[in-house]
């Protein structure tokens, strides 16, 4: 389970990041999705939303250079047609997935969507920090939905591999401590002393000593400085500290208490809906929920289009003009 831009999807609503929205504004639908809108502001806004993190845009602009799936349409401020398309495919096929649970009373309970949160957390890596928190908020309920629906069972050797590669990373909560030695002034000796106190610090401290831990979720470690997030995902509990830079000096971190999530039905589900979702490998029941799912999509954006067998999307314009 490599990290990589997976090419995500979803909507945003007027003033937060939300599945549906009915009322927000006088704009017609994008699309209704089982008697439900999704409207043009709330699709233009997760367009926004996503433009916003750049290097995952850079990233995808990249991975998609050969099918021309670029982000950017040909006029400043636009969105290509295919990016268009497959934004509103995540967010109809979200909004239908929600749909067929609710009306079945299995929605996902908020330890679920805690477990997704770590796991898209950790397959994201860099760029999940860039996404407003609610806007990962949105991410991770879509996957907890989705192995809520029940997505392919991996062979136990590709599960273990994939738990294996971000275990590091999958966990409700890691508690960190960091005392800094700052510089007690501007030039190179003042940081070289700071950084030989920070150095004998790390080298003979107990961990009872030092100031009191601090304990992030996953969503709220990557917000930190990525030096201090690489040196906590890296970190064994108790283990010597390590130092890293700071704006103002050196910090040693050193990870007091780390809350794995064991590898029970949830997670194993949650990790196979990433992997399926991620990979374009075959996921029944949502195809199965896609093929009963009422879709209408204004023709501006293109016509809902596919089978069990081809898969289901919206299908953009005859013309490549940005939408």
């Amino acid at each position: 389970m490599t990290r990589f831009p997976r090419v995500v999807a979803g909507l945003a609503a007027c003033l937060s990041l939300a599945l549906l929205t009915s009322a927000c504004n006088t704009q017609p639908d994008a699309a209704r999705v089982d008697g439900s809108a999704i409207n043009q502001s709330a699709l233009d806004a997760e367009l926004s939303s996503l433009s916003a993190n750049r290097a995952y845009i850079e990233a995808v602009d990249k991975a998609s250079a050969q099918s021309g799936e670029q982000v950017a349409g040909a006029a400043r401020g636009t969105y290509n047609s295919l990016w268009t398309a497959h934004v509103l495919t995540g967010a109809v096929t979200a909004a239908a997935v929600a749909h067929y649970l609710e009306v079945r009373g299995l929605a996902p309970d908020p330890s679920a969507i805690s477990v997704a949160e770590a796991v898209e957390a950790a397959d994201y890596g860099p760029y999940w920090a860039g996404f407003p928190a609610s806007y990962r908020a949105t991410l991770a309920e879509r996957t907890a939905d989705l192995a809520r629906l029940g997505p392919p069972s991996l062979p136990a050797s590709e599960l273990a591999s994939a738990y294996k590669q971000l275990a590091g990373y999958l966990y409700r909560e890691v508690c960190v401590r960091a005392p800094v030695f700052a510089a007690s002034g501007p030039g190179a000796a003042a940081s070289a002393t700071a950084l030989r106190r920070a150095r004998s610090y790390a080298a003979l401290h107990s961990s009872a000593s030092g100031p009191p831990a601090i304990c992030y979720t996953p969503s709220q470690l990557v917000t930190q400085p990525a030096p201090f997030v690489s040196a906590v995902e890296g970190l064994a509990v108790g283990a010597r500290g390590r130092v890293v830079p700071t704006s103002g000096g050196y910090e040693v971190v050193e990870v007091t208490r780390r809350v794995p999530l064991p590898l029970d039905p949830t997670l194993r589900a949650t990790i196979e809906a990433v992997v399926a979702t991620g990979s374009g490998a075959a996921f029944p029941r949502l195809d199965s929920v896609l093929a009963q799912a009422k879709v209408v999509i204004d023709p501006e954006y293109g016509t809902w289009q596919g089978s069990t067998a081809k898969g289901f999307q919206v299908a953009p314009p005859s013309t490549t003009s940005a939408s």
